[in-house]
């Protein structure tokens, strides 16, 4: 999970105190009700998915435990669907995600952050437990990453002026998906200008597609949704934050549960790897997703 210091709450207070001082207040001439029922939906969904996943390396995955949980997370998802169709101030108007822009910037959010925070979890677990650095050295070990971010994120608004954000998240995916088919070739002993480049790589992919997502989905509705498409960009980052931790970091786990106990150190380091690995190749897989949908909201668009 990322490190948030005293200057993300400086930051966070210079936007209140500059949004009271320059935006003009703005409000719905009807306050809407709240969604009791579509609430308790999305809670029991994500929770009980996230617990499946959680549960599955130990538990097993075809085991009759998990493929419980896992139903009863299709079952809240398809009650929540049939409670806001019916709703009429919905949580989320899921007829809304029949615009291929909006259906393709939530997935992307959701895909980008699964890939990314999933691997931000196992990159620690490789650079401490494989490779044998300390937590101090592997930090400085993945600066290149937030670096890359830091460098692209400003550049992407001059992009949006002149490009459509669809080919933007495109080439974020395909940068994030080459990253970590990097990574899944990368051994114990890979040389570390290998992983400099690949963690470039990476933290470019993750800014090609962070702001985009939100124009993306903003675009995709009328102005009096900006809000609501905003907000849904917004909730999908932090669904597949959860998920991806909770998916990349089971697979790895699953792996690691073959490995025989007292294995010596070299096994186990080898092992170690090798199920970081799976989690790499299954975020490269949702980062191929991503491109899917960029391309497929970009032909969409292009066909009206």
């Amino acid at each position: 999970m990322a490190h948030r210091g005293p200057g993300d709450a400086g930051h966070r207070l210079a936007g209140l105190v500059l949004t009271t001082l320059f935006v003009p207040e703005s409000r719905a001439a009807v306050p809407r009700p709240a969604d009791l029922p579509g609430q308790a939906g999305v809670i029991v969904f994500v929770a009980t998915l996230t617990y499946a996943l959680i549960q599955a390396p130990g538990q097993g995955w075809n085991s009759p435990r998990t493929l419980a949980l896992f139903a009863a997370a299709g079952c809240a998802l398809a009650a929540f669907t049939a409670t806001e169709l019916r709703s009429a101030a919905p949580l989320i108007d899921v007829r809304l995600l029949a615009r291929p822009a909006l259906a393709a910037a939530v997935a992307a959010a959701v895909l980008a952050y699964l890939a990314l925070m999933g691997f931000l979890f196992l990159n620690a677990l490789y650079l401490q437990q494989a490779r044998g650095l300390s937590p101090v050295r592997a930090g400085l070990a993945i600066v290149p990453f937030p670096a890359a971010l830091a460098v692209t994120s400003p550049l992407v608004g001059r992009l949006l002026a002149r490009r459509e954000p669809q080919l933007l998240i495109g080439a974020g995916g395909a940068a994030i998906g080459a990253g970590l088919l990097g990574l899944a070739a990368a051994g114990a002993t890979t040389a570390y200008p290998l992983l400099f480049a690949v963690y470039l790589l990476l933290g470019a992919g993750w800014g090609l597609i962070n702001t985009p997502v939100t124009n993306l989905a903003v675009s995709a509705m009328p102005a009096a949704q900006a809000g609501v498409a905003s907000a849904l960009a917004g909730s999908a980052r932090q669904v597949g934050t959860v998920l991806g931790v909770a998916l990349l970091g089971s697979l790895a786990s699953t792996s690691l549960r073959r490995e025989p106990v007292g294995a010596s150190a070299a096994s186990r380091a080898a092992a170690l790897v090798g199920a970081v690995h799976i989690g790499y190749l299954a975020g490269a897989l949702a980062a191929s997703l991503i491109v899917v949908a960029a391309a497929a909201a970009l032909y969409r668009g292009s066909r009206r």
